[in-house]
């Protein structure tokens, strides 16, 4: 878990994490303007806006104003997930594309700043020493996310996302997160929820307008840049830990997502 501020040059920092680790990231924006790019779409995020990033989406920042400036925070996705209300994490990260269909919401002046608060005493308690360091941070952490559950619940309005399907999106999210090393196709994660794979590939393309092989290709990426770059595992043996046929087809998938060869990758790194 990390929290900083953020300006005009840090701002793009975030787009290298990504590519690194599996990790939720908040930015709550205190000044100027930062443009984010969501598949196709590019989204402008502007002061009194939460910018939420969380694994699986293709979000990556392309642009801020000179005066840019925000409060970011990056928590693990191993970290998050060891927290008690993994379930809120889950619907609180990904409310902002269920509802409003991008991943920006904008709060009024009293919400923004009961979050910076939060984000200001969790920077301290990152720094600071403590016994039960790290149950402090996950309670912190809960109060954070019961703060943005109370801010979106007054947001709510006019999805066209039913909760039958919020509630299987959701699943199918903790599913993925946890098995996407070895299970790469539909129909596991449909037989996890008992359903349909059909059924599956609806509701994820009406919340989020993309595919279920989207999200799984989204974190094979993401943990083969990070084994790529932090460890000395060949690519054979990289894709024998992702599940892929042979070395050949993780070779392939690497490039075709990436534009460059898993060996010229880790040259790079």
């Amino acid at each position: 878990m990390a929290c900083f501020e953020t300006d005009s040059v840090s701002a793009f920092e975030p787009n290298v994490v990504h590519e690194l680790l599996e990790c939720y990231t908040y930015g709550l924006v205190s000044s100027g303007t930062i443009q984010i790019r969501l598949g196709g779409d590019i989204i402008e995020a502007r002061r009194g806006d939460m910018i939420i990033y969380m694994p699986g989406l293709d979000l990556r920042t392309v642009g801020a104003s000179a005066d840019y400036r925000a409060q970011c925070m990056m928590v693990t996705a191993d970290f998050a997930h060891d927290n008690a209300a993994l379930r809120m994490i889950m619907q609180t990260a990904y409310f902002p594309i269920m509802h409003l269909h991008r991943p920006v919401f904008s709060l009024t002046a009293e919400q923004f700043d009961r979050v910076s608060r939060t984000l200001t005493a969790m920077e301290k308690r990152i720094a600071a020493q403590h016994t039960y360091k790290a149950d402090i941070l996950q309670s912190v952490y809960s109060v954070f996310l019961f703060d943005l559950m109370h801010i979106q619940q007054s947001l709510e309005s006019d999805s066209g996302v039913s909760p039958r399907y919020e509630h299987f999106f959701i699943s199918f999210i903790r599913e993925l997160q946890t098995h996407y090393r070895e299970h790469h196709d539909i129909r596991f994660y449909a037989d996890r929820l008992h359903i349909s794979p059909a059924y599956l590939s609806r509701i994820v393309r009406a919340v989020t307008g993309r595919t279920v092989i989207d999200f799984v290709n989204q974190l094979l990426l993401i943990e083969a840049c990070r084994l790529l770059r932090n460890t000395d595992l060949t690519a054979t043996q990289i894709a024998d830990r992702l599940h892929f046929a042979d070395q050949s087809s993780f070779s392939k998938f690497f490039a075709r997502k990436k534009g460059v060869w898993p060996k010229k990758y880790r040259m790079e790194r």
